[in-house]
């Protein structure tokens, strides 16, 4: 299913330019860029593991796409089988156990965590997160020896998931579920959970501080309640949760970005969302009472929603990516819904056929449709070309796919596309909020970068001082600019901002390479008069 993402590139205005391209930190294994993996934030996101699984990466294959995309199926493939055998262990061999391992590892929403490169942390978070819970098994087995070791081991694997994503803080949580419902005695501990809820709490204070508007790049971090309260957040976030619901059972219309209308009342989507919230309480409600077993898959799927539920206000409201790992509780759910709890060993009868042919069926339209979502992520022009027919009023949506039409050399229709993005930005009404003024100005960066591409100087000139009055602190319109400038014939402006640009990204070696030939030729100018 992932063997055509082997040949798929790099997704050059998503992430993947700050986390691997022109990420200097990941070029191998040294001192020095362990250090700065510890000690730096990269795109808003404090998560040194997943920058140090790159640098693993550079140092097998280079800067060859296929090895990280290929490292990122083999991490996904791994988690399938170590969250087979996590269900072994709790529920033994039976053939929803089967199923639920399989749903996990083709269902489309997973694409995203897998195909993307820069979404490694989610399969990164999820191999320690599942490590770490074999090793709490053991350690509440009363017949295995060594529990401090088991104990250890389990504290230090989590603490791995939180360096890798801070979607893992829901760990401590999952850990006390498992005590009450399915743990031998059923009672839970709360004493050997503090260490769990003190790392976690860490990593959260650290992921509030670095996901502020100021730190974090365009497409993550902290914003203000959507809808101007956390009322209104808490409206929006219930047709989002239905949502949800429906793309694990019918999975059509994935997309990179989803614009969810935001609800400051009660309409009649919030209300059929509100009844939908109000029955998966009343089953939940029912296994709470009846079969605790189950309980605790149902309430997992919950249980890692929590994390992207507007509880802290995020900018994005909806990702495929956000489900990876409620799939953990949804995937046993939704396979005892489709082959319930038969055995492979039971006699031959009509409901045992149906269920397997059932389970078949679904899985294998579950692989096609991901089949199909894997061909969509191959590069940036396919990505936004898809996104932009399914989120026509997103900005982004546009800015991205004219970026992937300006790859393809495609000029006039990629400035149509920049031209359109920065229409719905102006009439999105908040052009004054810094992540406004940010996106703003990449998009007049492109724009510019089109203009110079036609020969339109005097119009990229323009459009990029207009980017670095946006954003001041944005290094590619500073270094743009200086070579419109030096196209025009001046130079001790153009020198001016290339020592900008260098001022902002010092290691960035074609900016210090074009601040020194700058100003040799200027003085070369210079003696010649």
């Amino acid at each position: 299913m992932y063997f055509q993402a082997l040949q798929h590139h790099f997704l050059t205005n998503w992430d993947d330019l700050q986390y691997v391209l022109e990420n200097q930190a990941i070029r191998g294994i040294t001192p020095a860029h362990l250090r700065e993996a510890f000690t730096r934030v990269h795109a808003g996101n404090y998560a040194p593991l997943h920058i140090i699984s790159y640098m693993i990466d550079y140092e097998l294959w280079g800067l060859n796409p296929a090895g990280f995309i290929g490292a990122n199926v083999l991490l996904h493939t791994v988690n399938g089988v170590i969250f087979y055998l996590l269900l072994c262990r709790i529920a033994w061999a039976k053939p929803w156990v089967v199923v639920a391992a399989l749903i996990f590892l083709v269902h489309p929403v997973q694409v995203e965590s897998v195909a993307w490169v820069s979404e490694r942390k989610n399969l990164l978070a999820m191999l320690f997160y599942l490590l770490a819970f074999h090793c709490y098994l053991s350690y509440k087995d009363e017949n295995r020896a060594k529990k401090g070791l088991w104990y250890g081991a389990c504290l230090a694997l989590f603490v791995c998931a939180l360096l890798s994503k801070s979607v893992a803080v829901i760990f401590p949580l999952m850990l006390l579920l498992y005590d009450i419902c399915l743990a031998p005695k059923g009672v839970a501990s709360y004493r050997d959970k503090v260490p769990f809820v003190i790392a976690a709490a860490a990593i959260v204070a650290m992921t509030l501080v670095t996901q502020q508007s100021s730190m974090s790049d365009l497409g993550a971090g902290r914003t203000s309640y959507h809808g101007g309260s956390a009322f209104a957040t808490f409206l929006t976030m219930l047709p989002v949760f239905a949502s949800y619901l429906r793309m694990l059972v019918w999975p059509s219309g994935l997309s990179a970005i989803y614009s969810p209308a935001i609800k400051t009342s009660v309409d009649g989507a919030v209300f059929g969302a509100a009844m939908v919230c109000l029955g998966v309480a009343c089953i939940g409600a029912v296994l709470w009472r009846s079969r605790r077993d189950l309980f605790f898959w149902y309430s997992l799927f919950i249980l890692g929603l929590l994390p992207v539920a507007q509880i802290v206000p995020i900018v994005t409201l909806m990702n495929d990516r956000y489900l990876y790992f409620p799939l953990l509780g949804a995937a046993p759910c939704i396979a005892l819904a489709t082959v319930g709890e038969v055995s492979w060993t039971a006699s031959r009868s009509p409901f045992r056929v149906a269920a397997a042919c059932g389970a078949v069926v679904a899985l294998a339209c579950l692989a096609f449709v991901s089949y199909q979502r894997v061909q969509v992520w191959q590069s940036s022009y396919t990505l936004w070309k898809d996104t932009v027919q399914k989120a026509p009023r997103s900005a982004t949506a546009h800015d991205g796919y004219g970026e992937g039409l300006l790859q393809r050399g495609a000029l006039d229709e990629a400035l149509g596309e920049f031209k359109e993005s920065l229409q719905l930005q102006s009439s999105s009404g908040s052009v004054l909020t810094p992540r406004a003024r940010a996106s703003a100005a990449l998009t007049h960066n492109n724009l510019g970068t089109v203009y110079g591409m036609k020969g339109m100087t005097a119009e990229a000139v323009v459009e990029f001082s207009t980017a670095v009055q946006l954003n001041p602190e944005f290094d590619k319109p500073r270094y743009n600019l200086g070579i419109a400038l030096a196209q025009q014939g001046r130079l001790q402006e153009a020198l001016e901002s290339f020592i900008a640009a260098a001022r902002l990204k010092p290691d960035n070696p074609v900016y210090q390479s074009q601040m020194r030939l700058t100003q040799d030729l200027l003085a070369r100018g210079q003696a010649a008069r």
